[in-house]
């Protein structure tokens, strides 16, 4: 099972991805900020990060550099409204870009790429 922090100020965006994963067998914790995001992931290992790039506090462009300092092999995945933010969110260090709206097959190929999904 991977474990899967999900940076995320729209709750029913928020809400979508944590019911994709965890119907894949995922463990899933949500934070509604960056500044949430690089305290949670301070305190806990995780498989992968998925951030959004506009929150409160930390933006998600600048999770994506700290978290790459601070642990170069979590894959981070952006989603964005914007497509324009693809460049620079890739261009930060993040290793995928999801734009919204996206579908759940979407959403887990992407995941897929970087976290192996549980078998039942």
């Amino acid at each position: 099972m991977a474990s899967v922090l999900v940076a995320e100020d729209e709750f029913g965006i928020a809400l979508l991805v944590r019911r994709i994963l965890e119907q894949q067998g995922h463990k899933v914790r949500v934070v509604v900020d960056g500044r949430q995001a690089v305290d949670t992931l301070n305190a806990s290992d995780y498989d992968l990060l998925i951030t959004d790039i506009k929150m409160p506090f930390y933006d998600g462009i600048q999770v994506v550099v700290w978290a790459k300092v601070q642990f170069p092999s979590l894959p981070v995945v952006i989603i964005s409204a914007h497509l324009v933010d693809a460049e620079t969110a890739l261009a930060a260090g993040a290793d995928a870009f999801l734009m919204k709206p996206f579908t759940r097959d979407q959403l887990l190929a992407v995941v897929r790429q970087y976290v192996k999904t549980p078998t039942r």
